[in-house]
């Protein structure tokens, strides 16, 4: 089968258990949850999905006609940035990545030294021989991937509650609190229910945090990193389409972020 891929980059994961690590992202195009539109988004499971997986457009991003195009496309972003081949790490995502990742993409990425991780909405099977599972279920979905190595939840999320799956076979269980106007609320909220919940832990979405730009340098990221939280006394604009205006006290320091520019995370790093 052929494969259709919004965007290929090369980042830090900025979520759950592999916070931190270096990894290629490579973003399916499509969802069985909605179709990514925003016309559609009122009527959408997850309404408040920040992700932009419609069409081939992004960096690195296209139709491969077999699996081993695709693992070639994403052994050259690992290629271009980090000089040593081993530790290669890649997190197939989406959109709903199990719509088209399939057995033989997941032995090519293998063939090319990666490990590979996906992340899902847990509505479709996964086949064989990932070597990370992190699932982030969504209320009225039904979920059918009720194992894995980490579970992530978005919170709050109406209609859905820690409680429905901290007895399911999951290593580690995350909340995330859900991104927009009520960020600060959110995150209290997370924070509260972690401490009184164990084994459930924080994650922060780290990329966002970090806002790093397309000719971003550390001293550029460490500008954006610090600025308070939507609702402070300093500006601090939130567009529900995910862009970010990040306003800091050096005005020339003002960086309009998209979703693929402020995850790029090292000095000297572009979007590929």
């Amino acid at each position: 089968m052929g494969y259709a891929v919004k965007e290929i980059y090369f980042t830090l994961q900025g979520e759950g258990a592999h916070s931190g690590r270096p990894a290629v992202f490579c973003r399916f195009t499509g969802c069985n949850l909605w179709s990514g539109r925003h016309r559609d988004r009122s009527k959408a499971v997850c309404p408040f999905c920040d992700t932009d997986f419609v069409g081939t457009d992004g960096p690195g991003g296209g139709r491969f006609d077999t699996a081993e195009q695709l693992a070639q496309a994403v052994a050259a972003v690992w290629s271009r940035h980090v000089r040593t081949d081993t530790q290669r790490f890649v997190v197939c995502t989406g959109g709903e990545p199990l719509l088209q990742l399939d057995q033989p993409a997941v032995r090519a990425l293998h063939d090319h030294g990666f490990t590979v991780a996906v992340e899902t909405n847990g509505t479709i099977l996964p086949p064989e021989d990932i070597d990370w599972i992190c699932v982030s279920p969504k209320a009225h979905a039904d979920l059918v991937v009720r194992r894995g190595d980490e579970l992530k939840l978005v919170y709050p999320q109406a209609g859905v509650s820690p409680e429905d799956f901290v007895d399911l076979p999951f290593q580690h269980f995350f909340l995330q609190p859900l991104d927009g106007t009520d960020l600060a609320e959110n995150l209290r909220g997370a924070i509260r229910y972690c401490l009184r919940h164990p084994p459930w832990r924080l994650s922060i979405q780290m990329h966002k945090m970090l806002g790093f730009h397309e000719n971003a340098t550390i001293t550029d990221a460490y500008r954006v990193a610090f600025v308070p939280w939507p609702g402070s006394n300093q500006d601090h604009d939130y567009d529900p389409s995910g862009r970010y205006l990040y306003q800091t006290q050096d005005a020339n320091a003002a960086c309009n972020i998209d979703a693929v520019q402020r995850t790029q995370v090292a000095a000297g790093i572009t979007s590929p």
